[in-house]
C-alpha cells in the first residue's frame, strides 16, 4: 500500500527506486506519475527486474507507447514478448531495424523476428 502511494506521488528519485524493484503492482502507478523521467524507464528496461509483464505495461501505457527511443529500448530487452516486435518492427525505419539486428542482448526468437523483417524489406 505504501509503495503504491509513493509511486503515485513520489519524486523522480523515489520513482526510479520503486521501478528497480520491478513489482508490477508498483510499476503501473509509477507510469502514471507525471514526475517519472523517461531515463528511469530506460534504466529499468536494462535491469534484470524487467519482466514480460512489466515491459508490456510500459509498451501499452498511453503516455509511453509512442516514444521511438523507448520502443527501441523495449525491443532491445531479451524478455520482451514477441507481440511488440510484431507491432513495432513494420513501422520502424530500416536503419533502426538493422541496429536492433546487431544487438547482442536478444534471444534467438527475437533475432529471427528481426531477420524476417529485414528479409521482408529486402535489406
Amino acid at each position: 500500500g505504501n509503495k503504491i502511494t509513493l509511486a503515485r506521488r513520489g519524486t523522480p528519485t523515489v520513482l526510479k527506486g520503486l521501478l528497480l524493484e520491478g513489482l508490477p503492482q508498483v510499476v503501473a502507478p509509477c507510469l502514471d506519475n507525471p514526475r517519472l523521467p523517461e531515463g528511469a524507464l530506460h534504466q529499468f528496461l536494462r535491469s534484470s527486474k524487467a519482466t514480460p509483464e512489466t515491459i508490456s505495461l510500459i509498451a501499452r501505457h498511453s503516455r509511453w507507447k509512442n516514444r521511438p527511443l523507448l520502443q527501441q529500448a523495449i525491443l532491445k530487452c531479451p524478455r520482451t514478448p514477441e507481440i511488440w516486435f510484431n507491432l513495432w518492427l513494420p513501422k520502424m525505419r530500416g536503419t533502426q531495424v538493422r541496429e536492433l539486428a546487431s544487438s547482442t542482448h536478444l534471444n534467438p526468437a527475437q533475432k529471427n523476428l528481426i531477420r524476417n523483417e529485414l528479409k521482408r524489406r529486402g535489406l
